[in-house]
């Protein structure tokens, strides 16, 4: 009876982390400035997380990112130069690493083929809620 339950519980985690990788890999992702933004209205902040937040998401507002097999990140800038780096989900955070040093996970609060909202590990007065959204290609 203990190995079933077992078995089950392993089988259904590997569902789920099946699942979040199949949602990651569908398509580019980017950065939302405005849902970002009104999160971040919802909380008491001052002035200089505001301005931090801006900050950030002018610098990553057309950066796409792209989650592909064997844990392969590709960050695509707006100048066309890429980033190469790694991507793991391990329980309910995500870490998303493209520079040598080490970078700390993100939780995963939400994860959906239309959004996913990312909250840093690292607690900060300047962190904000990360959330991304597919990228539509116009043609």
């Amino acid at each position: 009876m203990r190995f079933f339950l077992f078995s089950a519980l392993v089988f259904v985690a590997m569902a789920c982390n099946y699942s979040r990788d199949k949602i990651l890999m569908q398509t580019p992702w980017k950065f939302d400035m405005e849902a970002t933004r009104e999160l971040l209205k919802e909380k008491s902040v001052s002035e200089s997380q505001v301005n931090y937040m801006e900050g950030v998401m002018k610098r990553l507002g057309q950066t796409t990112l792209e989650f592909k097999k064997e844990n392969l990140l590709v960050l695509r800038m707006p100048d066309g130069d890429s980033t190469l780096g790694y991507w793991a989900i391990k329980g309910n955070q995500i870490l998303m690493q493209v520079t040598k040093e080490s970078a700390p996970p993100y939780n995963i609060l939400e994860m959906t083929p239309q959004r996913i909202m990312l909250e840093p590990t690292t607690k900060t007065d300047l962190d904000f809620v990360r959330v991304l959204v597919p990228v539509v290609y116009v043609k």
